[in-house]
């Protein structure tokens, strides 16, 4: 196939549909309640994941990257991903993944030494470059090999990010308290007590007893419901201390600016090192969430558009970076949930766990433009309505998300302990135990090559940003190594099956 030929193809596949992405939500009653509610849930459910990471980041950033800018670089990129973009169901997020490499970019940057905005903004505007040549030479295409192997690796290493990330918070806020023991300990009960009741919220929602139209309303605010309880409950003992995300947006400008990307030719020629392995972040990230929404059940009818879909990401991968906002890229979980959310689906329950077939799907750009141009108006105009949020709860909340979607991971699931009732019955009839054990054990030590790397970024910044080259290593060891070592049939069995717990974990 010629460059660019993908992209072209695409193009005309959606382009009929386009139009019909915007009317079909409007469609009738039961369909325009099922968007607005899709729509609560988007707004909800990105908005305070979004805060929490960005907090996160102003921290180890030393201000230098803030929370307002995760947040408006969300928002900006989904709003002209609706309009422009190919498959309309992907919601872009500043990811954990991508949060973690940029940690790793201010290790980079102080050792250097370089300031951090101008040489993240560099390597990000390479990255993008180069994920659009990837799609313009049709790469998209190559990287549908992605299986499952790879998948449940990037889920996994999705939700260790997130709890490693929330425990971090708290101990940077423990070296920032200091000797304030009744201020730490009430930081720690505001942490520890959104994870609790998150979980609870999250047991709520799966009961079988509790009507379906409740549960759905449970679905759509329950990160809202989780952080408003706790940010309630940090007003007891007002003579302790609360920091609030009011005091870290003291002194942020309101819009983001142009960044001066005046750097040395040879800071220039070194940023190409980490942006190539950012590059294959992105592309492994974006085709994943790709994937995953394209899945048959989805029941998906107006098709795909991967390398367009890919072009368009690094090309907001460098419109972002002009304007030092990290890049968004497609996201695990949302897009998936996205499309089952809009999905006509007929519930059932068996040995009392609740089953949703989905019979056909809206495929709308209306949920997530509305959503996130919520999100802006909420971020310009009324940012003192989120400032009352104790830090804390945003911390425990990141902690929540990783232990969340560490229950739901099928990789985690297959651990020794219970076979018989956690693996997909398909595994159990069709591949012996001790493959099943053996599969795992490799891919747990894929996965602990993975995040042994990363934990090495305050050490060595330029062997930790080598992470997503491992990633990428593990398709074609997929495909090589583990037909040899476990039989090429049970190797295939392993590595392709799909089941419908959902191998990206459900964080929320």
């Amino acid at each position: 196939m010629t460059p660019g030929q993908g992209i072209i193809s695409d193009i005309k596949r959606r382009w009929p549909s386009y139009a019909a992405d915007w009317l079909d939500a409007f469609r009738d009653k039961s369909t325009m309640v099922r968007c607005a509610s899709t729509t609560i849930w988007i707004a909800t459910t990105t908005f305070i994941p979004a805060l929490a990471l960005g907090l996160s980041m102003q921290s180890q950033s030393s201000r230098r990257m803030t929370h307002v800018d995760f947040l408006l670089s969300e928002a900006l990129s989904n709003v002209a991903w609706t309009l422009i973009g190919g498959q309309s169901l992907l919601i872009l997020r500043v990811t954990g993944p991508t949060k973690t490499f940029l940690t790793i970019l201010t290790y980079w940057a102080d050792a250097l030494p370089v300031d951090f905005v101008r040489f993240s903004s560099l390597v990000n505007i390479y990255a993008g470059i180069m994920v659009m040549l990837f799609a313009t030479f049709n790469g998209a295409e190559l990287a549908l090999a992605i299986n499952r192997f790879t998948s449940e690796n990037l889920a996994l290493f999705i939700s260790v990010t997130f709890v490693f990330a929330g425990f971090d918070a708290m101990a940077t806020m423990k070296a920032k308290i200091g000797d304030d023991d009744a201020k730490f300990l009430k930081y720690f009960i505001l942490h520890l007590g959104t994870v609790i009741l998150a979980f609870k919220i999250l047991e709520f929602r799966k009961s079988a007893s509790v009507r379906k139209t409740v549960r759905l309303i449970v679905a759509d605010f329950a990160p809202l419901m989780a952080v408003t309880a706790i940010t309630g409950l940090s007003y007891a003992f007002p003579n302790v201390a609360v920091d609030r995300v009011n005091a870290a947006a003291e002194h942020l400008p309101r819009w983001p600016t142009a960044v001066d990307l005046a750097l040395s030719a040879q800071h220039c020629a070194l940023a190409l090192v980490p942006a190539l392995m950012f590059a294959v972040q992105i592309i492994l990230e974006t085709n994943i969430c790709a994937m995953l929404v394209a899945r048959p059940e989805n029941k998906l009818r107006k098709g795909t558009a991967f390398n367009w879909d890919m072009f368009l990401i690094g090309g907001f991968t460098v419109a972002t970076a002009c304007f030092g906002l990290p890049p968004s890229v497609p996201a695990l979980p949302h897009s998936h949930l996205h499309a089952k959310l809009l999905g006509n689906s007929v519930e059932s329950k068996r040995h009392g766990i609740i089953r949703s077939r989905v019979h056909g799907a809206t495929e709308t750009r209306v949920t997530n433009f509305a959503a996130h141009v919520i999100t802006f108006i909420v971020v310009v105009c009324f940012r003192s309505t989120f400032g009352h949020i104790p830090i804390a709860s945003l911390s425990g909340f990141l902690v929540y998300m990783g232990l969340a979607s560490l229950g739901s991971n099928q990789l985690v699931r297959r651990l020794p302990g219970g076979f018989g009732s956690i693996v997909p019955t398909k595994f159990l009839r069709r591949v012996p135990k001790r493959i099943i054990y053996a599969y795992t054990a490799v891919q747990l030590l894929v996965f602990g090559a993975i995040f042994a790397c990363r934990m090495s970024a305050s050490r060595a910044p330029a062997f930790a940003a080598t992470y997503p080259a491992i990633l990428a290593l593990s398709v074609p060891f997929s495909f090589i190594a583990l037909p040899r070592m476990l039989g090429s049939y049970f190797a295939h069995v392993l590595t392709t099956s799909a089941e419908e717990e959902n191998i990206v974990g459900l964080f929320y």
